[in-house]
């Protein structure tokens, strides 16, 4: 996703839909479906299908799943060279990427912008990688999801990949 497919996807309502009968007309899918496996996510998109090849990171945290009105949208755009794998920090209004990279660094499990950028390694030339942590609990304090008997997930995030 380029830089404003990922703030549509992550935001909600986004008044900018195709048909009535097409999926996510309402815009409120991402943020609903994500909500019921975890409090927080964080996504990672490449795109490559403009003039201006970027990656953006976006995390959607809720501070209480069910409360729409206390949720946090960070997010940071780097223009990207194919070629050479560089980057260089994409920033709109002086000062906002800081911001956000704070805020992101505060809310997520990651401890720098070394270890965010790491995670576009295995995301190839374009793609997105979407990781749920915060994980909920049932009301007897199991995770909803059975991490004992599905070996391929650990007990605090689950990472959905796509393109």
């Amino acid at each position: 996703m380029d830089p404003i497919s990922l703030r549509k996807c992550m935001t909600a309502a986004s008044p900018n839909r195709k048909t009535p009968d097409s999926i996510g007309q309402n815009g409120k899918g991402f943020r609903a479906g994500i909500s019921y496996l975890g409090a927080s996510t964080i996504v990672f998109s490449r795109h490559v299908h403009t003039s201006t090849p970027t990656q953006s990171i976006g995390m959607c945290v809720a501070h209480n799943a069910h409360l729409a009105n206390q949720i946090e949208i960070p997010m940071v755009h780097y223009e990207y060279d194919p070629v050479t794998g560089e980057t260089t920090r994409y920033e709109r209004e002086p000062g906002q990427f800081s911001i956000n990279m704070s805020m992101l660094l505060k809310l997520s499990p990651y401890n720098s912008e070394e270890e965010l950028l790491q995670n576009f390694n295995d995301i190839g030339p374009h793609g997105t990688k979407i990781i749920v942590f915060n994980l909920l609990r049932s009301t007897k304090g199991d995770l909803d999801l059975d991490f004992d008997t599905d070996t391929k997930f650990n007990n605090s995030s689950l990472l959905i990949a796509g393109y």
